[in-house]
């Protein structure tokens, strides 16, 4: 899976095909059968994308590699650690904290959003910061926020940017 860049559109490829979700609004927006050889870039890591961005080449994490953003323009951060082998815990730090804080004498602010159901396969930020997504083998979360620090300027009713 990968964000089609500059959007919080999420492409999803599987053996069955390709899927293009808007991350935004929770809809599935387009979607494709076909043969993961004729769209997918398994040692590129690259997929082409399908519906309104179609010939798009999108950056792939999951099974083959790849990764997407830990960290967004306005500093929050998703970090994996393992604390119970081989159990990985997935953790939200908030702009100005760090996960390793309180060896500094600070606790450092951050939430736990997964707690290892699956194997976790692919984690991560799009690009415009909106969207957090967490894929496992057995499914995909996504966590959005309605502005981000380049749009509140424009948004002044909505949220904090550091709220997600």
């Amino acid at each position: 899976m990968g964000f089609v860049p500059h959007t919080d559109h999420l492409l999803v490829t599987s053996s069955a095909g390709r899927g293009l979700f808007d991350c935004v609004s929770g809809e599935r927006v387009a979607r494709d059968h076909g043969d993961a050889c004729d769209f997918e870039d398994t040692f590129g890591l690259t997929a082409k994308a399908i519906g309104h961005v179609a010939g798009t080449i999108v950056p792939m994490a999951g099974l083959y590699g790849g990764g997407l953003a830990r960290t967004t323009l306005d500093g929050w951060q998703v970090e994996t650690v393992c604390l119970d082998w081989p159990a990985p815990l997935t953790l939200l730090v908030a702009p100005g904290s760090h996960l390793y804080d309180s060896r500094l004498g600070h606790e450092p602010t951050l939430w736990r959003i997964d707690e290892g159901a699956g194997e976790l396969r692919a984690w991560g930020f799009s690009s415009t910061g909106r969207t957090l997504l967490l894929a496992t083998s057995a499914d995909i979360t996504f966590f959005r926020r309605p502005v981000v620090a380049a749009e509140q300027a424009a948004a002044p009713d909505e949220r904090p940017a550091n709220q997600l």
